[in-house]
């Protein structure tokens, strides 16, 4: 991040009780490799995931459930096929594969060192060779929200472009990386490597997309605050723009202007449980941040992992399928070879017809949140 001075600003810190981070890898699978992937991915202990199997609602998520019940209420029933195919051969919809890690890694930065929990890894294969990677974690309690939100930002850099990224040990003391790409690919799933498309010259780090240019993970919050805590606007956009500690280690905001702060909550904040619960929508996060307390935050909590997690994947999906769509397009334009025209055709009739729905929530909220989604 920028060091922009901002020392006539008072950066509120508040103690943050429980944090959930799920960090978000698109990748691109090699042709015809989806049947080999999901082979190796049962060998090596992930199950197909589906809402008939109730056991695996408490599987996944540390010390929360996630109803399946309820997932599947949330959605439209011509959006279910898509997100929840009833076997891994509906190769229209998100074949989900998921395991259990619940193991302790340690995270070191420039200005914050931190053990974490891996809760578990999810790998869903996708349509038109599109893959992506969950990675559930799962801070310890009572960190402050300035290192929760440098953890989020350091964690989710594959590879550094800047020096404050590039001063990084992640892992165990026996198995210690200096990249979290390695770390992802060295330790947690060494066999991903032999199915990730490496092929194009014009993908920003090992295993990416072409078309998506981004060497930074995507990032699913849920930061549950002390009761007492107080959110004003700054520290929202702090949240939404991933603002930890500055190239000296100070907290900082990342903007000075109120109306400019201002018209960012306007664009990107969903408020209407303010001023107890808030849910940020950006380029970089989805997060909820709130002050609730009891079954009401456990519920919370729930929600992202479960019905709003596969919203934000269905737009995420869509986002990335049109791009794909859109590139094949212009490189048959440019007459580059190995482009089957016929066969572009027909993947966008594919999704137009089979996949793409606007509308996809049946409950008001998650409507409401998902006009957020879209737009990011």
């Amino acid at each position: 991040m920028p060091n922009f001075k901002e020392q006539d600003q008072s950066v509120k810190e508040f103690v943050v009780e429980k944090a959930y981070l799920q960090f978000i890898f698109p990748f691109a699978l090699k042709k015809d490799g989806s049947d080999n992937l999901i082979q190796q991915l049962q060998q090596q202990g992930y199950e197909f995931f589906t809402l008939d199997n109730a056991h695996l609602q408490d599987k996944y998520y540390g010390e929360h459930t996630v109803l399946h019940y309820h997932m599947e209420k949330n959605f439209l029933p011509n959006i279910e096929p898509i997100i929840f195919p009833s076997n891994s051969k509906k190769k229209e919809g998100f074949r989900r594969f998921s395991k259990t890690f619940n193991q302790e890694y340690f995270l070191k930065g420039k200005y914050l060192q931190t053990n974490f929990q891996l809760l578990s890894i999810d790998i869903i294969i996708c349509s038109f060779q599109i893959g992506m990677m969950n990675i559930r974690v799962e801070l310890p309690d009572n960190m402050t929200y300035s290192e929760v939100l440098e953890f989020t930002d350091l964690f989710r850099v594959m590879e550094p472009f800047e020096d404050k990224d590039s001063n990084i040990k992640v892992g165990t003391k026996s198995q210690c990386y200096k990249e979290i790409k390695d770390f992802i690919f060295e330790l947690l799933c060494p066999f991903m490597k032999d199915f990730l498309d490496q092929k194009s010259i014009n993908s920003s780090y090992f295993g990416s997309l072409p078309f998506y240019i981004d060497e930074r993970l995507y990032v699913i919050g849920y930061i549950a605050l002390q009761e007492e805590s107080k959110l004003d606007i700054e520290d929202i956009y702090r949240l939404g723009n991933i603002s930890g500690f500055d190239n000296k280690g100070h907290p900082f905001i990342g903007a000075k202007n109120p109306a400019y702060m201002k018209r960012f909550y306007d664009t990107h904040v969903y408020d209407r449980w303010a001023d107890e619960t808030y849910y940020v929508v950006t380029d970089y996060i989805f997060s909820c941040i709130t002050k609730s307390q009891g079954e009401l935050t456990y519920m919370l909590a729930n929600q992202m992992f479960g019905q709003y997690y596969y919203s934000f994947l269905l737009f995420y999906y869509y986002r990335i399928a049109l791009m794909k769509l859109n590139y094949d397009q212009r490189k048959i334009h440019k007459g580059i070879k190995g482009m089957d025209v016929d066969n572009l055709i027909m993947q966008i009739t594919e999704f137009s017809a089979k996949i793409y729905n606007i509308e996809i929530n049946s409950r008001l909220a998650g409507k409401e949140i998902s006009n957020y989604l879209k737009k990011f």
